[in-house]
C-alpha cells in the first residue's frame, strides 16, 4: 500500500488513503511521526497509535498505519 491507495474497504464506501509525515509537541520536546486517514471522510474517526519495533520507526510502521486508515480508522505511527 502507497501512502495514496485507494480501496473499498469499510462501509461499501471509496477509500482514499492519504499519509503524510507530522511533528507534534509537548513542552519543549517535538516529535516526529506519519499520520494515515481517509481524505474523503470528514467525519470524526477512532484513532490507533502505531508504535515501531526496537530498531525505530520505518517503512512497516506506515504501511501499518496505512492498512488501519484502510479500514476506518487515523492512525498516527509514532517515532
Amino acid at each position: 500500500i502507497g501512502a495514496c491507495g485507494q480501496n473499498e474497504k469499510y462501509n461499501g464506501n471509496q477509500v482514499n488513503v492519504v499519509g503524510q509525515e507530522i511533528s507534534y509537541s509537548t513542552g519543549e520536546t517535538t516529535m516526529n511521526g506519519y499520520i494515515a486517514q481517509d481524505e474523503n471522510d470528514f467525519q470524526q474517526r477512532p484513532g490507533i497509535l502505531v508504535v515501531h519495533e526496537w530498531w525505530g520507526h520505518d517503512e512497516h510502521a506506515r504501511n501499518s498505519a496505512d492498512k488501519l486508515a484502510e479500514l476506518g480508522y487515523v492512525a498516527l505511527a509514532v517515532d
